[in-house]
């Protein structure tokens, strides 16, 4: 069985932070899922990402973006992966910016990069937010990434129960390596997110097999707009 290619991506500008090791727990369900799963991470620390300047150059040239810095990495890991996993901790109730630089130049940059339409790409896509306190935008955060899917034309996990997401608190005082020292206590709110996220990330792995299986059985009965995703999902590319 060829396995699912997953992309699990960092958002904090922070290197290591809490989002970082919030991730990395919930990656360590990944040994006992039992399909399998080829996993790729990035990670915005160190990265450069410009805002979308909305000059639509990228409708005329290809999809290619005129502005020139890390987009375009993360852009081909986004376009070839099966299940997106985004990690990241709450800026002003919503995603950081460079996380928001992303999804607004991929959202235009794709009507240039296709030329037929409007495209299902059907992935998987699920987030994991962590703010300081609770009730402190987690969720909110998590519809801008749940927005993001559904424009284009994605499957959003949401976590089990009423949560829309995964979502961690890392408490107040902006200290990085909270996740790391509750992680070591075993401290039990923690666990319980960790946990809850794992329990995601099974059922995105579920959902992306079952999609996978029942998109090439019915490939020849499908319209043009899947042609893409059932390329990627038998290795010809998108």
């Amino acid at each position: 069985m060829k396995p699912l290619r997953l992309l699990a991506v960092c958002g904090s500008p922070r290197k290591n932070g809490n989002s970082s090791i919030y991730l990395e727990d919930t990656l360590k369900a990944l040994d006992r899922i039992c399909f399998p799963v080829e996993v790729t991470r990035f990670d915005f620390a160190g990265k450069n990402f410009g805002p979308c300047t909305g000059c639509l150059v990228c409708y005329k040239n290809g999809g290619n973006c005129i502005v020139k810095d890390d987009y375009e990495e993360l852009k081909q890991l986004w376009l070839s992966a099966d299940i997106v996993l985004y990690a990241f901790p709450v800026y002003h109730l919503g995603v950081p910016g460079q996380m928001k630089c992303f999804f607004d130049r991929l959202g235009n940059s794709l009507f240039g990069y296709y030329d037929t339409g409007s495209v299902r790409h059907m992935k998987v896509v699920a987030c994991l937010a962590q703010g300081g306190v609770s009730m402190g935008g987690q969720e909110i955060a998590n519809l801008a990434v749940m927005q993001h899917a559904a424009l284009l034309n994605n499957f959003y996990v949401s976590a089990d129960g009423a949560h829309v997401g995964s979502g961690a608190v890392s408490g107040e005082g902006g200290n990085k390596d909270s996740f790391r020292e509750k992680g070591k206590t075993a401290d039990p709110a923690y666990l319980r997110s960790v946990k809850e996220a794992q329990s995601m990330l099974q059922r995105m792995i579920e959902t992306a097999e079952i999609l996978r299986t029942g998109l090439l059985a019915l490939k020849n009965e499908l319209d043009s707009g899947y042609t893409h995703c059932i390329h990627r999902m038998e290795d010809k590319g998108e």
